[in-house]
């Protein structure tokens, strides 16, 4: 068995791998160091691992969606996406207070309504892992605009609840990931660039109309 260390040096591995794969084009990074990691993220992908690999590995894939674009990562994305929406819906952000305590978890206290003392605590892993997801999301629907828009109904139906989360954190990447799927959309029918940039007509606004699908998104 590895022990927490070990697990953490590759789950770091993995994270940077993501970063440079993201960044680099498919002519400057060799096919096999990709398929290495990618094959190394799917393993810890549904999770069972301890040390927060599951999050590494969700972080990987949004990367690899931006290195890979809807076509070549279409083999991977049912997948992902499933993963991800299973994040999204669990609900294992609070702690049992009993065992937090014994664990030195973190906690929010808040007074009570007979005047005393309230603990609340929250399990930051879980935390983290669904901030993973949801910011994933926001990647996916900015690269990968196609596979994003099958999806659509179930990520939206995802992604609802939590906009009412607790933690802020949670809160502001379903903001940008909801700004990240219309921009996605927006790609999708030619209106925003390679580069990122609106297509616009200047003038009335009349001359530079968003198509049905991406003002009904907005709307």
């Amino acid at each position: 068995m590895q022990s927490g260390d070990e697990q953490n040096v590759k789950g770091s591995a993995l994270m940077v791998a993501g970063r440079l794969i993201a960044s680099c084009g498919k002519d400057k990074i060799k096919p096999e160091y990709v398929t290495t990691f990618t094959n190394f993220g799917a393993v810890h992908l549904s999770g069972g691992s301890k040390f927060e690999l599951k999050e590494t590995a969700i972080t990987y894939f949004a990367d690899l969606s931006v290195f890979l674009g809807d076509n070549d990562f279409a083999p991977y994305f049912d997948k992902v996406i499933e993963e991800i929406l299973k994040t999204c819906g669990e609900d294992n952000d609070l702690k049992d207070a009993e065992k937090a305590e014994k664990a030195g978890g973190f906690s929010l206290d808040t007074d009570s309504d007979e005047g005393g003392e309230m603990t609340q605590y929250v399990d930051l892993a879980n935390l983290d892992e669904k901030s993973s997801a949801i910011n994933a999301l926001g990647v996916m629907g900015m690269h990968v605009p196609k596979l994003m828009a099958g999806k659509l109904k179930d990520i939206m139906e995802g992604l609802e609840t939590l906009q009412f989360h607790f933690h802020e954190n949670v809160k502001y990447h379903v903001a940008l990931t909801y700004m990240q799927i219309g921009f996605g959309m927006m790609k999708n029918h030619g209106q925003i660039d390679e580069d990122d940039k609106f297509n616009w007509t200047k003038g009335d606004v009349a001359n530079s109309q968003l198509p049905a699908e991406v003002q009904g998104y907005f709307d």
